[in-house]
């Protein structure tokens, strides 16, 4: 996310949405940005699960209403999904790159956001039978 923040930097707007639990490049730090609730924490039951995902939506979607992005992108998990829905919900664009380190299987923000995607990009070419619609662009990096 890094190198393509910094790719889109000049022609557009960047702000992040980040957990305060997440590790957090310095390089997105630079950016504006702004913190939600994490809505996952694996040792808790599902109640707290299902809270605190409700809460990390409604932060997410305070931010998209705030900051009107043209698009929402992510390549992470987490609040990737609380976001992006929140994201389709206000009529945003949705762009999603699944993770390089998914090759025969499907992650699980990817088979949730997926659906909603209006960009969904994979790193391998493997990945094209499992995300029929998606755009293989090759891996990401430097």
């Amino acid at each position: 996310m890094t190198q393509l923040a910094a790719q889109l930097a000049g022609r557009y707007e960047i702000v992040g949405i980040f957990t305060h639990e997440d590790f957090v490049a310095e390089k997105l730090k630079s950016y504006r940005h702004h913190f939600v609730k994490r809505p996952r924490i694996s040792d808790e039951g599902y109640a707290w699960y299902f809270l605190k995902t409700l809460l990390c939506f409604l932060q997410s979607l305070r931010v998209v209403v705030r900051e009107w992005p043209a698009a929402v992108v992510s390549c992470g998990p987490s609040t990737a999904v609380p976001v992006m829905y929140a994201g389709k919900l206000l009529g945003r664009k949705i762009i999603f790159i699944e993770s390089w380190s998914k090759i025969s299987t499907k992650s699980i923000t990817g088979k949730l956001v997926y659906p909603i995607a209006d960009l969904f990009f994979v790193q391998w070419e493997e990945q094209l039978k499992l995300y029929p619609k998606a755009t293989f662009r090759g891996r990401l990096s430097a």
